[in-house]
């Protein structure tokens, strides 16, 4: 999908109220199977377990950063 493409389906997923899902580099080829596994299998389920598991690690670094940022000060 080209840049344009990827675009259009982030900005036609913002404006029916879907969260949007960053996909780090790192798990780029999890998701392309996963998006394989529609057209061999023709199920979703791979691609749905994929979209849980990268949104709960993400929430999980996002509740951490948020855990640090919020640490009282102690001041000597």
């Amino acid at each position: 999908m080209t840049n344009l493409g990827r675009k259009y389906d982030d900005s036609d997923d913002d404006r029916a109220g879907h969260p949007l899902l960053i996909i780090e580099f790192k798990d780029r080829s999890e998701y392309i199977s996963a998006l394989k596994q529609i057209r061999t299998e023709g199920s979703d389920e791979y691609l749905i377990a994929f979209f849980f598991k990268t949104a709960i690690k993400r929430m999980k670094n996002e509740l951490s950063q948020k855990r640090k940022n919020s640490l009282p000060m102690t001041f000597f």
